[in-house]
């Protein structure tokens, strides 16, 4: 009876609440009781039930799943107050597998989501390359009065602190006209173009 139902009552704990890696030890000491109190001697084949005007004959597998379940409840209590009583490791590996049939552990399945990112370190590099080029920028002409590198800082200041550029002001500040600055942010547009290609 034990080679032929142990596996049966194995599942069957687990259907009941027994934690997957507990199901084998809990199934074992259900069985042992069976045994110890001669359950067996009390099952009936014989037996009948009517049920809807139909007459039932008993089923060894009903007659086990009933002692199994009034047998597993002690149990799963003492699961559950074990669990709220013992630590836990997060990276105790769950039963649910992932796509790729690896174990997956609580702390990947239920923990906080980290994404590595590096978005103000990259930034800083790409300014720190974009002041390069344009300390090495020159004049076109005499009459030229833009200061590639002191105007990008300005541009830059103006973006964080406004999250956009406006050429009113920056005219103002430079003494030149609007158009001049709108001229100036082309040239700074193709000098940064150069870099972030380069990159």
């Amino acid at each position: 009876m034990f080679s032929y139902y142990y596996e049966f009552v194995v599942k069957l704990v687990g259907h009941f609440g027994i934690d997957r890696q507990n199901s084998e030890d809990v199934a074992m000491t259900i069985l042992t009781k069976f045994f110890e109190k001669d359950v067996l001697s009390d099952f009936n084949p014989e037996f009948t039930t009517q049920y809807g005007g139909v007459t039932r004959k008993a089923v060894f597998r009903t007659f086990l799943s009933g002692f199994v379940r009034t047998y597993v409840r002690h149990y799963k209590d003492r699961q559950g107050i074990h669990k709220r009583r013992e630590g836990f490791s997060v990276d105790t590996p769950m039963f649910n597998y992932s796509d790729t049939g690896e174990a997956v552990t609580w702390m990947d399945y239920l923990g906080p989501r980290y994404y590595e990112e590096h978005e103000d370190l990259e930034e800083a590099d790409l300014v720190r390359a974009i002041r390069e080029r344009l300390a090495l920028t020159k004049p076109r002409n005499a009459q030229d009065q833009c200061n590639m590198t002191e105007f990008f800082e300005r541009v830059l200041q103006q973006v964080y602190e406004t999250d956009h550029v406006d050429t009113a002001v920056l005219a103002e500040e430079f003494g030149v006209s609007k158009t001049s600055i709108q001229n100036w942010l082309k040239r700074l547009r193709s000098e940064v173009s150069v870099v972030v290609e380069e990159r």
